[in-house]
């Protein structure tokens, strides 16, 4: 009976962690279990861009502009950021730019919003 009930637990937890995984490099679990918060924030980012960057080629419509969109790069506002993460809008600029100086991404303003690459993308698919 308990085995039956673990399988069934085990079931249902894969059905909600649903089929897409991520793989989260080492250096952002190591930044999370930081003991500065700046540390802890910029790992949220990084983790936060890697979940919804793009994973293919592809046109992507983005306040009704029409943007290629390569592998690795995310297409949204900070404010996107901000809600996902939690973090205050004023200090989502500021933990991009550190990412930024780290050579981790780019970021570049696009109409409405940013175009952010993530280096290092292949590693983590």
């Amino acid at each position: 009976m308990k085995k039956d009930l673990d399988a069934k637990k085990e079931k249902d937890a894969a059905e909600k962690w649903g089929i897409p995984y991520v793989k989260i490099p080492g250096s952002i679990l190591k930044r999370m279990k930081n003991q500065n918060q700046l540390e802890r924030r910029v790992a949220l980012i990084h983790f936060l861009l890697i979940a919804n960057y793009h994973y293919s080629e592809q046109v992507l419509v983005f306040r009704k502009n029409e943007y290629q969109c390569k592998k690795g790069e995310f297409i949204g506002t900070y404010q996107q950021l901000s809600d996902w993460s939690g973090i205050p809008l004023g200090s989502i600029g500021r933990l991009l730019r550190k990412l930024e100086a780290e050579n981790m991404i780019v970021v570049n303003k696009i109409s409405g919003g940013c175009r952010i690459r993530v280096y290092g993308y292949r590693e983590y698919m």
